[in-house]
């Protein structure tokens, strides 16, 4: 038995049709089951319960064992003073309220529709396919999957605020600073945005605001921190930039990064560090004020400030400091559509999200229009998931799969996806 089958049972009374009692053989008549609480405190409120003759109103606890009223600390919580029955599925241990009064207990395991329990068990429990209703796909109902989408996508936004907020109060309440490191990672990707990110991290951001006068300042301060100018050089761009790091270290105290070096391994040319920190360069040369550029765009995807974004001129033939040049010569290296939609996904829609809430403002209509002008991720997981049924088209159905995918089906909390619960209750 797992809690989310229990709560499913007391929710939609799948009970057998014997009459209900409690552990004392006392008559029990749900008038009202209550309201499910998705805050703290007891799991239904607002129930109404008819026990022998007496009619009870206030809230419904629920455990797998009778013991976990203590285990979870309820008897010390005055919150939990007004339970008026205790639904477990064992009845292991007499509970009393601190007043000394006993709880009423209604004990599920020899009340419970056996149909269901097998039903849930195969289906759910121990099938072995990925996701566990895989079979069922193609029959949930779309509106469902729309709705639900949004949801997963919120939750996986809640999940990014936290570590966004404790960034914040280290920053001083500086959203600017803060847009600035997502935005250094999301240009490093998988392989360098951690690396790139503590190069954000490595001087403070009003080094930036004073430095953005010409996109090569910005990348002699890029580049610097991350070790990466050459120690000789004949260039006299690359010269440029050792001068300009020189003045910059000295005149700002900077401490270049210690042991963090950004790979060129396994990556296309077009994602080599030399690239990206130039591309991010010449964003913040032309719009260091990114958060409220962003703020009061109606569209993200192909905003102005992206396009503008290329690379200075010695970039435009060069991959590497002093090699030679390229073959690709004279293309414009600019942010592709696609490197875009990854920006925005992982550095500008959760510090937006996330500073609506800080304003007080419900921009959620606005977020999820964003989303769905976003090109649907390619990954394995999302493939998979389309070639079971799902009906994917853009990024908030990719960003609610991976959210799906990791929170829900992974762990096979079935009855906690609206998805498994329609599947359940439909199959009965």
């Amino acid at each position: 038995m797992r809690e989310d089958l229990l709560h499913f049972l007391w929710r939609y009374q799948k009970f057998d049709e014997a009459p209900l009692q409690t552990t004392t053989a006392e008559m029990v008549y749900v008038l009202d089951k209550g309201q499910p609480n998705s805050g703290s405190g007891p799991n239904f409120l607002m129930a109404q319960i008819q026990i022998g003759s007496i009619r009870f109103a206030g809230a419904v606890e629920l455990h797998l064992s009778a013991s976990h009223w203590y285990q979870h600390g309820h008897h010390k919580d005055p919150a939990y003073d007004n339970v008026i029955l205790h639904v477990v599925w064992e009845d292991d241990l007499s509970i009393r309220l601190p007043s000394g009064q006993c709880i009423p207990t209604l004990e599920l395991r020899h009340s419970t529709d056996k149909e269901l329990l097998a039903t849930y068990q195969k289906n759910f429990i121990k099938t072995h396919q990925n996701p566990p209703c895989s079979p069922f796909v193609k029959s949930l109902p779309t509106p469902l999957w729309k709705h639900w989408r949004e949801r997963l996508y919120l939750e996986r936004l809640e999940e990014r605020i936290q570590a966004i907020d404790i960034r914040l109060e280290e920053l001083n309440n500086d959203w600017e600073a803060l847009l600035f490191e997502r935005m250094a990672r999301g240009f490093g990707l998988n392989r360098n945005g951690e690396s790139f990110e503590k190069m954000a991290q490595s001087f403070s951001f009003s080094v930036l605001r004073k430095q953005a006068g010409t996109a090569t300042q910005l990348e002699a301060l890029f580049y610097g921190q991350l070790n990466m100018l050459p120690k000789t050089t004949t260039h006299p761009y690359t010269s440029s930039l050792v001068d300009h790091y020189a003045y910059l270290k000295h005149k700002y105290q900077l401490e270049p990064l210690v042991g963090i070096q950004p790979t060129f391994g396994r990556l296309r040319p077009s994602n080599f560090p030399t690239i990206r920190l130039a591309q991010l360069a010449q964003l913040y040369y032309q719009t260091p004020a990114l958060l409220a550029g962003a703020l009061n765009a109606k569209k993200l995807l192909g905003l102005r400030l992206f396009k503008q974004v290329s690379v200075t001129d010695y970039w435009q033939s060069h991959y590497h400091f002093e090699g030679q040049k390229s073959k690709t010569q004279g293309r414009r290296r600019t942010l592709t559509p696609s490197f875009q939609s990854l920006l925005i996904l992982n550095a500008l829609l959760p510090v937006l999200y996330a500073y609506s809430k800080w304003e007080g403002k419900d921009r959620s209509e606005w977020l999820f229009e964003q989303l769905e002008t976003l090109p649907l991720e390619e990954n394995q997981c999302i493939n998979h998931y389309e070639s079971i049924g799902f009906h994917a088209e853009s990024a908030l159905d990719s960003q609610a799969i991976l959210q799906l995918q990791s929170n829900y089906c992974e762990k096979k909390k079935c009855l906690k996806c609206a998805l498994g619960f329609h599947i359940l209750k439909q199959t009965q």
